[in-house]
This record gives structure tokens, C-alpha cells and sequence, in this order.
């Protein structure tokens, strides 16, 4: 009988064991999955920032320098911008910390001696998780001086501002072909509803973004291979032009860049844990490299269908001065399109209704990518810029009643800290109003703007907001990742700890980008349409 239970007994212990097995590989299966949705959810987001309006900017910027020197800039760019995007990560980190716990991090700032680094722990991190909300202001709120603090939030509201101005202007001639109603109509439409989305919606964004970007993938790889095939029936020969790459590099940088402020924001849908971080900046690469892969692609496809330029054509000994060498009018080159500030799209329509009815259809699903390209931009954009503008008030309202949110207190002082923050972003405070108030009047002057200025488009995209992203990526990077991680706050520990020596690929972006400003400007001034 001795034998008989203790045989029982083991057979119980066997079969828990086996249920705690079953239970764990289940647990892993579900966080796997988990993570894997995640991923996506962040890839495909990140897909619908960088492809916004790059896309379709940037065949344009070839039409003098061809294929050839866009493949090399794209390489550079994304490896340039990879790192930019790192560095952000590293910088976010700390300010969710530093926010959340200021008195540890205070306390180190006292004690100037090298001690050991500071390490938030469980419960802090699921704090973190539950309040943070991160934006491009809190950055520099925390780590700038109060004159570069000012000039840097000045220049993130004009990158804000131009690229809501670029993608509003494209986005109507986008509509406007579409459903055949005037740009200077629709303009103010789209501003509006868009905005009513990103001020209002932005959980249910979340869900729908992903959607639309992944069906936005599938309308490009579509139009690619048509563009292909018809591209090779016309024969147009691309010629290429080093003294022009120029043009590439500036538009191949904005093309694959931009995730800088964005990853700042959605930041604060990441858990603060090592493994969702590496999860979801691996997102953000796999995202830009398939930006760049897809640009290469798509402007190859263009290339050969529009012409680059107007090369009169030779017939019977007769030069046809308005007809390029493939028979195609001169005002459907990429030269004209840059010159007159359409996308690239614009030429490609018209070249495949009008030459090639048999891909008519092809006409209305680049429309449709168009549209979904400028809208889901537009969104994100917008998202980005409606948080700056929050954070920017809380902070100005801390400043002005002499109460930081972001102190970390003891007992019920912390909790009426979190309170009212959680009832400022509820909207139960007159700080709320102000907030909408302010957002409207943004909103206003988009549409002001939009409406003075219709043909802008090009111009603004390769010029204005080309130089904010140089001067942010150079001295302010370097700033702000100098007093978060080398100086002031180098004792807080975070899930992704840099090593010691990447402040100096910190001061090498610095000179790139510096090197890089100052070549637009010569560039411009040697080599201007």
C-alpha cells in the first residue's frame, strides 16, 4: 500500500509538472505571437511615415542625374539614418526615466562622484508604462539650455509645419485627380478631416494605420511591375550624371528620414522593456530598408516609361521640338513635373491613359496609392505634431505654477502628480481648451498657406525643410545626447545602454550633417533649375 501511494504520489508530480510544461510553452507561444503583431503593427506604421510623399518626390529629383547616383545616396542615407534613429531611441529612454523618476536622477546630479549607474526597477517600469507620454518638447525640455531649447522646439514647429504644408498640397492634386474636383477645393477639406482624426482619434489609429499601409505596399509593388513592363516596350534610355547627385541626396534622406521625431512619439506605445525595444526599433530598420529598396525600384519603373528630359525628336531629318526621343510631349517629363511642382505621378498617369489604354486601369490605382500615400502621411504627421503641441503646454503651464509633472514625489503627493496629468490628458482642465485652441489655429494656418501657395510643393520638399533636418540632426542630436548620455544623466540605466564610444558616432553624424548643410546651400547657388 506504502509502495501503491507513493507511486500515486509521483504520478500527480509528473502530471503538474507536465501541465506547468504545457502552460509555459503555451505562454511563450502567446507572447510570441504577441510580439510578432507588434512588430508588424510598428513596421508597417513606420512604412506609411517614410513612404509618405518621398515616393513620389523622387523621381523628379532624376530627371538630371539618373538611376545611378539615387542607388549609392539611398545606401548612404539609410545607413546615416539608422544611426540618427538609435541615437533618438538612446535619447527617448532616458527622458521616459528621467520624467518619471526625477528625484533618483536628481540625486545623482548632486553627487559628482562616480557612482553606480541607477536601475529602475519592475514597478517602476510598469509605472512608466502606464503614464508615459513622450514627445519631441520633453527632449528638449530636459536635456537643452533654455537658448537652444527655444531655437529647437522653433525649428520642430516649422518641420511640422512645412511637412503638413507639402503633404496637404500634394494630397489635394492627389483627391483632385481622383474625383475630378479642383485642388483649391478639396484642400481645406482634407486639412479639416484629417485633422478631426489625428486630434481626436488617435487610438483607433492605431489600428487602422497598419491596415492602410500594408494595403498601400501592395498598390506600389503592383505599379511597379506594370511600369516595368510597359517601360520596356517604350525603351526610354536613362542617362546618368554624378555632377547632378545633388538632387538624390537631399530628397533620398527625406525619403527614408523622418522616423527621428516619429519613433520619439510612438514611443509611447512601447512597453519599457529591453525586448519590446529591440522589437520595435528593429521595426523601424526593417522599415527604412524597405524604403529604400522600394524607392530604388519605383524610380527605376518610372524612368522608364517618363523621359527625364525634352531631347527633340529626329523624324525623317525633322527635329520635333515639343516631342521627346520616344515620341512623348515634352510638358510629360520629370523635368516638367519639378518645374512645375506635380509629383511624378502626374506625367505616368497621363503618358498610360493616353498611350497605353490597355493599362488604363493601372492609371486609377496609382491615384489610389497617391491617396493613400499623402493621407496616411499626413496622419502621422499630424499625430507627431498634435503631441509636440500638448507636451509644449504642459510643460509651459508647469513652468508658469512652479509644479513639474515630471517630479517624482512620495505617498500622496505622487499620486496627485499622476492625477492631474492623467486628467490634463483627459481633458477635465481648462488646459485642455487652450490646447484644442491652439491645435484649430495650426490647423488654420495649414490651410491659409495651402491655399496662397498651390505650386509650392517641390520647392518646399527640396529646399526649406531639407535644411530644419540638417540643423537638427547635427547640433541638437549632438546636445541633447551629450547631457542625457555623457554628462548630466549618464548614471541612469536604461534597457538599451549605449557603449562609451558612441558619442563619438554621435559627433561624426554631427559633422555629416553640418557638411551636408552647407553643400545644399552651395548646391543650390551652382546647379538651381
Amino acid at each position: 500500500m506504502a509502495v501503491s501511494s507513493t507511486n500515486g504520489k509521483t504520478l500527480d508530480s509528473s502530471s503538474d509538472e507536465n501541465e506547468a510544461t504545457e502552460k509555459e510553452i503555451s505562454n511563450n507561444n502567446y507572447l510570441t505571437f504577441r510580439n510578432g503583431l507588434f512588430f508588424l503593427k510598428m513596421y508597417f506604421i513606420f512604412v506609411a511615415i517614410l513612404q509618405g510623399i518621398g515616393v513620389l518626390g523622387l523621381p523628379n529629383s532624376l530627371h538630371r542625374s539618373g538611376i545611378q547616383p539615387m542607388i549609392v545616396t539611398t545606401a548612404f542615407s539609410f545607413i546615416l539614418e539608422v544611426m540618427v534613429s538609435y541615437t533618438f531611441l538612446i535619447i527617448t529612454q532616458k527622458a521616459i526615466a528621467i520624467k518619471y523618476f526625477h528625484k533618483e536622477s536628481q540625486n545623482i546630479l548632486d553627487d559628482e562622484s562616480e557612482s553606480e549607474e541607477i536601475v529602475l526597477d519592475d514597478k517602476q517600469r510598469e509605472k512608466i508604462d502606464k503614464n508615459k507620454n513622450v514627445n519631441t518638447h520633453l527632449l528638449s525640455a530636459l536635456f537643452l539650455p533654455k537658448y537652444l531649447r527655444i531655437t529647437f522646439d522653433l525649428i520642430m514647429l516649422l518641420k511640422y509645419f512645412l511637412w503638413s504644408i507639402i503633404v496637404a498640397l500634394a494630397a489635394s492634386q492627389a483627391y483632385s485627380g481622383l474625383i475630378l474636383v479642383s485642388a483649391e477645393t478639396i484642400a481645406p477639406i482634407f486639412i479639416i478631416i484629417t485633422a478631426v482624426c489625428y486630434i481626436f482619434l488617435k487610438k483607433p489609429l492605431m489600428i487602422i494605420l497598419p491596415t492602410l499601409s500594408f494595403a498601400r505596399s501592395g498598390l506600389i509593388i503592383v505599379m511597379i511591375i506594370i511600369s516595368f513592363i510597359i517601360g520596356k516596350s517604350i525603351g526610354n534610355d536613362i542617362s546618368n550624371n554624378w555632377i547632378y547627385s545633388g538632387d538624390t541626396i537631399f530628397l533620398t534622406l527625406l525619403s527614408i528620414s523622418g522616423g527621428g521625431r516619429a519613433l520619439v512619439y510612438f514611443f509611447s506605445y512601447v512597453q519599457y522593456d529591453r525586448k519590446q525595444i529591440i522589437i520595435f526599433f528593429g521595426a523601424v530598420v526593417a522599415a527604412k530598408f524597405t524604403t529604400g529598396v522600394i524607392n530604388i525600384l519605383w524610380c527605376y519603373a518610372v524612368l522608364y516609361v517618363v523621359p527625364q528630359t525634352c531631347s527633340p525628336m529626329i523624324r525623317d531629318g525633322i527635329s520635333l521640338a515639343n516631342m521627346t526621343e520616344s515620341g512623348i510631349p515634352c510638358q510629360l517629363t520629370l523635368k516638367w513635373a519639378a518645374e512645375n511642382g506635380k509629383i511624378s505621378t502626374v506625367p505616368l498617369s497621363i503618358i498610360l491613359k493616353d498611350f497605353y489604354p490597355q493599362y488604363a486601369w493601372l492609371a486609377l490605382v496609382i491615384r489610389l496609392f497617391i491617396v493613400l500615400s499623402t493621407t496616411l502621411s499626413y496622419l502621422t504627421n499630424g499625430m507627431s505634431a498634435s503631441s509636440w503641441m500638448s507636451g509644449m503646454l504642459v510643460n509651459i503651464r508647469e513652468r508658469m505654477t512652479n509644479s513639474k509633472i515630471s517630479c517624482s514625489c512620495t505617498g500622496d503627493e505622487d499620486a496627485s502628480k499622476d492625477a492631474h496629468y492623467v486628467e490634463y490628458q483627459e481633458g477635465n482642465f481648462p488646459d485642455r481648451v487652450l490646447d484644442q485652441l491652439i491645435q484649430w489655429i495650426y490647423v488654420a494656418l495649414i490651410i491659409l498657406i495651402v491655399m496662397l501657395n498651390p505650386k509650392g510643393f517641390f520647392i518646399l520638399i527640396n529646399h526649406i525643410e531639407t535644411a530644419s533636418k540638417y540643423i537638427v540632426d547635427s547640433i541638437f542630436v549632438l546636445a541633447l545626447y551629450r547631457t542625457s548620455a555623457v554628462t548630466k544623466y549618464r548614471n541612469i540605466s536604461v534597457p538599451i545602454s549605449p557603449s562609451a564610444n558612441w558619442f563619438y558616432v554621435v559627433v561624426f553624424l554631427t559633422i555629416i550633417h553640418a557638411a551636408l548643410f552647407v553643400y545644399n546651400f552651395w548646391f543650390l547657388s551652382q546647379y538651381s533649375f
